[in-house]
């Protein structure tokens, strides 16, 4: 039976089929992934999500009927990859209700959704505003003169600032995290030099290996990084 928690999403990126739709799996909100605009045309969920190229590619006849389509949804959003606010504004002619630029912290595209989708179902805001289980915590030492020192009981090793910063935030996450989000969550800046957050994930995982703590950073190439124990490794 067809339920307010799924929709249907159109693109082929990384970021919607790696990254954003896991993300929402977790929050108990489902996307079908269709293949093409006539498929989607055809479909009758009560949300879309489409990357904004599949949109503005579409021939004069398609997309004569892309806007009754936006308009009898309860929600629509598309993913706009350019700064061209000329695109943008003609994504939202085709009548999609929210436009978000990318690249944009995950969390909020994911409670941007949310928050819509809570808005389709008030009698049930618990089940679509569900957050991930964190994984185990981590324990640190501290040794009085402000320095941490990540531990297995055993052993430590000695965190900055930085790595304990980027270390949590991929221990709340579940999925990959991209490197803008890494960027502002360890230095409080998007713009960083390409090779920063790359440099710093090297130096965790050779000291999450030192330690033998059972957790691996796993990197998807051209987007960022994710946090998984190591017992779940094929």
């Amino acid at each position: 039976m067809e339920t307010l928690n799924n929709g249907v999403c159109l693109g082929n990126s990384p970021y919607l089929t790696s990254i954003l739709m896991p993300q929402l799996k977790l929050r108990h909100i489902n996307l079908q992934r269709l293949q093409s605009i006539e498929e989607m045309l055809q479909e009758k969920s009560p949300f879309c999500i489409i990357e904004g190229d599949h949109l503005l590619q579409q021939p004069a006849i398609v997309q004569q009927k892309l806007r009754p389509y936006f308009l009898e949804k309860k929600f629509s959003l598309a993913l706009h990859y350019s700064k061209d606010y000329k695109q943008k504004l003609n994504l939202l002619e085709f009548g999609v209700q929210v436009c978000i630029d990318l690249p944009c912290s995950t969390e909020v595209v994911l409670k941007t959704i949310e928050n819509n989708i809570v808005a389709l179902t008030p009698a049930k805001p618990s089940q679509a505003h569900l957050e991930p289980e964190a994984p185990t915590t981590f324990t640190y030492l501290h040794d009085g003169i402000g320095r941490y020192f990540l531990t297995n009981k055993t052993k430590s090793i000695y965190m900055n600032i930085i790595e304990q910063r980027l270390l949590e935030y991929l221990k709340r996450r579940k999925g990959f995290v991209s490197k803008n989000e890494l960027s502002y969550a360890g230095w409080k800046h998007f713009e960083m030099k390409p090779n920063t957050v790359t440099v710093t994930i090297k130096k965790m995982r050779a000291k999450l290996r030192a330690i033998k703590l059972p957790y691996r950073i796993r990197s998807l190439y051209g987007y960022g990084y994710m946090l998984e124990p190591t017992e779940t490794m094929n």
